[in-house]
């Protein structure tokens, strides 16, 4: 497809990075010269140096033959109006980049008559995703499914639990809703766990699921099942008065260190529920003094990434059961493998999936249509779900008769709410949903996920 992208920021940039890896045309439009110089020097695109919401410069960059339009600079109103521009140059697809909380709280406002068919909110997906945690407290990451009650979560299995030196297979007797997706084990390649595989304390892995049935996995790797009750917060931007919300509604006890101290006031006056705390969240004296330690969770939301890291060190130094980082730059992410880090949120990357959900679900096929996708290990492995057409190639055929490419399976079966984790003779069926997984693959349909004829 023809995408364009205005704004080469950090989410600007990881949206080009990831959509040209995913085989598109892009064009970049930038106002600064220098920038749009460097990243057509980075990536293959084509750059035009202009404001974004100018036709003259929107129609240099051939927008009205594009499929997708997005407008990703910080700016609110500039990201909207540009998607104005464009929907009037005839682009059926523009995406918007809206930050600001009173656009989008408490109005019912359709925002396709105005040409915009879809909004990212950066700030508000990492909000959503540090909640979903509390869900799992001894979860690494949490990527909630579409299919009601199915979740992908990340978990450590604990040397010395009854996880470690069990097969694959075994733990597969103990609990048949659980299946095991994707394995890391060391520096070594994420791979997809054979059955004859033993697991190792020190393995981090993928696992689908219900919540009961993932509970009691978390339980046989060895960790508590009890929730939290208080988080400690550094960092009162715009994530935080996203986050602070659903966190008071939970009954979460919130205290929050700002060091600017006209935000920290407008943040106790915004949040009088939360106990907001003018100060340095990086001075470890400080913290020592708003007693840290009798935290449950600790989220780092400065704009700093060394800061957010470093205070998440300490937190987990002084016995803080769960860290959680927002780290911006995603050239970190392949360093940060220390189990004292914690949970690592990424913005850039919550809103790639998201366009890139958007955009294949665009690539209409005869066999299947994408319902949701998740990337795992920072992009190495991904989960799809399709919902199956009758022109699918595999319906009615029993897997084991199917041959699937390399490091590709067929991982749930969804069928009228009921959840399969197929076996040979499981057979997909028209109307079905499946989620497929994949290590080291692109998968956009479900046919092409079969290593010759079905």
């Amino acid at each position: 497809m023809e995408i364009v992208v205005v704004g080469a920021g950090k989410v600007g940039e990881a949206l080009c990075f990831d959509l040209i890896n995913e085989g598109h045309e892009l064009t970049l439009i930038d106002q600064k010269a220098d920038v749009v110089l460097a990243m057509t020097e980075k990536m293959d695109l084509k750059g035009v140096v202009g404001n974004g919401t100018v036709p003259e410069v929107q129609r240099e960059a051939d927008v009205a033959f594009c499929d997708v339009f997005i407008s990703a600079t910080p700016a609110d109103e500039v990201n909207i109006v540009a998607c104005i521009v464009a929907s009037r140059f005839g682009t059926k697809n523009c995406i918007a980049r809206i930050r600001n909380p009173e656009y989008t709280r408490g109005f019912d406002f359709r925002w396709e008559t105005i040409g915009i068919n879809m909004m990212m909110n950066t700030e508000q997906q990492t909000a959503k995703k540090i909640v979903e945690e509390f869900d799992f407290p001894n979860a690494n990451y949490i990527e909630p499914s579409t299919v009601e009650g199915v979740q992908i979560i990340k978990v450590r299995i604990l040397p010395g639990s009854p996880l470690d030196g069990m097969s694959v297979l075994n733990m597969r007797r103990h609990i048949a809703g659980v299946l095991i997706c994707v394995l890391q084990r060391g520096d070594e390649t994420p791979m997809l766990p054979r059955a004859d595989m033993n697991l190792e304390g020190g393995d981090n892995v993928h696992i689908i699921g219900t919540k009961y049935d993932l509970d009691r996995f978390q339980n046989l790797a060895g960790h508590k099942s009890s929730g939290f009750r208080s988080v400690f917060i550094i960092g009162g931007g715009i994530t935080a008065r996203y986050l602070i919300p659903p966190l008071l509604r939970r009954g979460i006890t919130v205290r929050l260190i700002e060091r600017d101290k006209e935000k920290a006031e407008k943040l106790a006056l915004e949040f009088p529920k939360a106990n907001i705390v003018f100060g340095d969240g990086t001075d470890q004296n400080f913290l020592n003094e708003q007693r840290l330690s009798n935290y449950d969770v600790t989220v780092a939301l400065t704009g700093v990434d060394e800061e957010n890291l470093l205070f998440s060190l300490f937190a987990h130094k002084q016995g803080v059961r769960k860290t959680i980082s927002k780290v911006s730059r995603v050239n970190l992410i392949p360093l940060l493998h220390a189990d004292s880090l914690g949970t690592i949120i990424t913005p850039q990357h919550l809103v790639a999936n998201s366009i890139i959900r958007y955009v294949r679900s665009l690539e209409i096929t005869a066999d299947s249509e994408i319902e949701d996708y998740h990337r795992l290990e920072n992009g190495v492995a991904e989960a799809v779900t399709f919902k199956v057409k009758r022109e699918a190639k595999m319906v009615n055929k029993a897997l084991k008769t199917i041959r699937l490419k390399k490091n590709i399976i067929v991982a749930l079966i969804i069928r009228e709410n009921n959840l399969i984790i197929p076996a040979g003779d499981d057979a997909v069926q028209e109307g079905d949903s499946v989620i497929v997984l994949g290590v080291g693959q692109s998968i956009r349909t479900l046919d092409s996920i079969l290593s010759g004829e079905a």
